[in-house]
């Protein structure tokens, strides 16, 4: 019963450790999401300068 009151009363940091783990997990999606899109736009480039534009003949 004591060890139960111990741990209502210390306090928690909780919201400021969320916080901190929200900032960086969106901080590692926006990263993500710029190297998805690099590596989409540099396959373009590749495939254009290795089979040419023939948009026109689709």
């Amino acid at each position: 019963m004591n060890e139960l009151n111990n741990q209502v009363e210390t306090p928690r940091n909780e919201p400021t450790a969320i916080a901190a783990l929200d900032a960086q997990l969106t901080e590692l999606i926006e990263f993500v999401w710029a190297c998805e899109v690099a590596a989409r736009r540099e396959a373009r480039i590749d495939a254009v300068i290795r089979y040419g534009n023939n948009s026109g003949s689709r």
